[in-house]
């Protein structure tokens, strides 16, 4: 999830939270003003003609099966699981958001029917899809948990169902009376939905009007065979006074090929014209000066600001999605995918912002199931925590954050028993901390997969230790740990 820096640049621990230098970068085209406000996104590439569709992912699920653990050997006593009677409920519940009849998120098969199920394996065709998916979703297999962190985990009981299903050879079972219900793919939102009307007006948004400023790529051509592919699209903000976003939503315009959006704000505002396109990486957050804002991964949701804080928005500031794309079909997606703000001229009380929160320059040994690593923030502030992320990389297993106030000992704020790089996600919080408190951030890897040390670094193969939280007023900096 964070960007390659150029390597010839020094690489700071705490980050200024406005180290502005002025852009130099010609910009290639121009977005009209917004009706009536003056304001203008600006992209660096030219869109498409065809406008980007937003799309409602549905609930994310909530279920966590706790820590990674072994699995237990399949279950042999009792009657058989079958596919209707037990296993197609639960793949359709758990796996049909990337693995339904029309395969989205860069998944690279369906899951839907009993016969997919009994396919020949792409990856190794002397075994069959279910075989490939009952190790697939073992606890310790050296990979990130399917199904990923934000669609909700299967519990061991689950997981120990479908490994002794296919052990005993993935029987059908008896087709049900009536159809399933529908997979939970995405489906346009085409409205009408939300609560049901209470009869009562509300009156007028004292917020409103509202200006919609996306922030995509532009109709970026994702070509057929494309694996883990990483667009960099910037924006520049052009407005006549200052702005409060009071949503972030994500735009998923061909939900194939997307697998997670990150938006940053480049605060220095001179992330070089050459770098974007298709020529940035997967280690985007550390790049010095650049504020993580937001992120999704199938099954996330929009950010909505509390009603007291809005992200500010200021004429020339630079905004860069990073959009990660797979596309495991034959044909090129021409995508728009990225980030949509709700933004208002009436500005909020306070500035939102995020800061991560953990340490750098540690080292991790190799062949350990659970290794933790900590570091600690004194706040020169109070601020109140409205939302936070873990970050680490393909080692990372589980998460927490700790304050300890007035000398007292670590409370909790907040456990994450269950990480996945591939699908980094943010939790709800509602923290007032104060001035002089110490928060601690711990990350916990699981290093079996590595015969070697493992050290701090921006690439996917080295590991990271943050949790970002959003909070207001500013910190000041971006980073905070030792």
């Amino acid at each position: 999830m964070l960007v390659t820096r150029d390597p010839t640049r020094p690489h700071t621990r705490r980050f200024s939270a406005r180290a502005a230098r002025t852009a130099n970068s010609a910009l290639n085209a121009a977005i009209g003003a917004l009706v009536g406000f003056g304001v203008a996104c600006v992209p660096d590439y030219e869109y498409g003609e065809r406008p980007p569709r937003l799309v409602d992912d549905g609930p994310t699920a909530g279920r966590d099966a706790g820590p990674p653990t072994q699995n237990p050997p399949p279950t042999t006593g009792g009657p058989t699981p079958t596919w209707w009677q037990d296993v197609e409920p639960l793949i359709r519940a758990q796996c049909h958001l990337c693995h339904g009849a029309a395969p989205l998120y860069g998944a690279p098969m369906p899951l839907a029917t009993w016969a997919e199920l009994h396919a020949p394996g792409r990856s190794d065709p002397s075994k069959k899809v279910h075989e490939l998916v009952a190790a697939r979703i073992a606890r310790n297999t050296g990979l990130p948990p399917m199904p990923p962190v934000a669609n909700g985990h299967l519990t061991e009981d689950e997981i120990a169902l479908i490994q002794a299903w296919s052990a005993a050879g993935a029987p059908e079972g008896t087709p049900p009376s009536e159809d399933p219900k529908p997979d939970a793919g995405v489906e346009a939102d085409a409205g009408g939905g939300g609560t049901p009307d209470s009869g009562v007006d509300p009156g007028p948004d004292p917020e409103a009007p509202f200006e919609m400023i996306p922030v995509v790529a532009p109709n970026a051509a994702v070509r057929p065979g494309a694996t883990d592919e990483y667009g960099c699209f910037r924006t520049v903000i052009e407005t006549d006074v200052p702005l409060h976003a009071v949503e972030i939503t994500p735009v998923i315009d061909e939900p194939e090929v997307l697998h997670h959006i990150l938006l940053f704000r480049d605060g220095g505002r001179n992330y070089p014209e050459e770098r974007t396109g298709f020529l940035c990486a997967a280690d985007t957050v550390l790049q010095g000066d650049w504020e993580l804002l937001h992120g999704w991964a199938p099954g996330g949701q929009t950010m909505v600001l509390p009603p007291e804080a809005g992200v500010r928005l200021e004429d020339g500031d630079h905004l860069v999605v990073q959009v990660h794309y797979n596309n495991p079909g034959n044909n090129t997606h021409l995508d728009a995918s990225g980030m949509m703000f709700k933004a208002t001229r009436r500005l909020r009380p306070n500035d939102a912002a995020v800061l991560g929160v953990g340490l750098e320059n540690f080292s991790l040994p190799p062949g350990q199931p659970a290794v933790e690593r900590s570091g600690d923030c004194e706040l020169e502030r109070p601020m109140h925590v409205f939302s936070y992320s873990p970050h680490m990389h393909l080692l990372g297993a589980g998460a927490r954050m700790e304050v300890m106030r007035n000398g007292g000992a670590p409370q909790m704020l907040a456990d994450v028993p269950t990480f996945a790089f591939e699908s980094q996600v943010s939790y709800p919080a509602s923290w007032d901390l104060n001035a002089g408190d110490i928060l601690r951030a711990t990350c916990i890897w699981d290093t079996t997969p590595r015969t070697g040390t493992t050290r701090f670094g921006e690439g996917t193969t080295d590991e990271m230790c943050y949790l970002f939280i959003a909070h207001y007023p500013p910190f000041g900096e971006y980073s905070c740990g030792n």
